[in-house]
């Protein structure tokens, strides 16, 4: 964590806080680690709020926060120590599908999550401490899956993330895939799009609503569902896990 907190600060010193367009609001029950920061971001993680002693949460949604991260990672990949490169993916890149119908307007552009594979970081600079890791989602056995993915345990429910794009787009339709399990059974995978991005940021919803059971008790996400939602569902909580 100590190379993660240098890093921010870093990016702080250097690129200034912005003020912030909108905020995203929520608690940790429980929480006893103290005050600190959320972090987003992989090889250069960068502060997006904060969360004080009593679990209270502020996301800040930055009004360019996809300009920056074009300009984050136009630095790391110039950066010869880094070993892997990275680049920014696109709509139609990102919603890909050989089999079924789906329509993707304007997939040409460039498009940002606030989170980190669905995560965000808890930690403090002052501290030099990485708490763990938060996922806004339906249940703490949703995001235990979640974060075990080869371990196929995977659960029904929901996580929440905020995208960021320059243009109105939109993906609609049916991806469907013929899938095998482990132990040689085989289901139809089918995803369901229904995202309409508005200019700036955007709620997106992912939801697990079915999952298959091979004959070895292993799960698989059999049906999924992506939507734009106008604001967060009743029930949703601050799922915090340890480092």
């Amino acid at each position: 964590m100590k190379r993660v907190i240098f890093l921010v600060a870093a990016f702080i010193i250097s690129g200034g806080i912005l003020v912030a367009q909108e905020a995203i609001t929520g608690s940790i029950p429980n929480w006893d680690n103290g005050s600190g920061s959320v972090f987003t971001g992989m090889i250069t993680p960068t502060i997006v709020g904060t969360i004080d002693d009593k679990g209270a949460l502020e996301i800040i949604l930055k009004p360019d926060f996809l300009s920056e991260v074009k300009q984050q990672m136009e630095a790391e990949n110039a950066d010869e120590s880094n070993k892997w490169k990275s680049s920014m993916m696109t709509l139609e890149k990102a919603y890909t599908c050989n089999g079924g119908t789906v329509e993707v307007v304007n997939g040409d552009q460039h498009f940002t999550s606030l989170s980190t594979m669905g995560f965000f970081i808890l930690g403090s600079m002052e501290k030099q401490k990485r708490y763990g890791d938060m996922m806004p989602a339906s249940s703490l056995e949703f995001v235990t899956a979640f974060r075990k993915l080869g371990s196929y345990i995977f659960k029904e429910g929901y996580s929440l993330d905020w995208y960021y794009v320059d243009e109105a787009g939109s993906v609609k339709g049916t991806c469907i895939v013929n899938s095998g399990t482990l132990s040689g059974e085989m289901y139809e995978r089918t995803a369901e799009y229904d995202l309409d991005f508005k200019k700036g940021w955007n709620l997106v919803k992912y939801e697990v609503q079915k999952v298959f059971a091979d004959k070895d008790g292993k799960t698989y996400i059999e049906k999924d569902h992506y939507s734009t939602i106008s604001e967060m569902p009743p029930g949703v909580e601050f799922v915090f896990v340890p480092e």
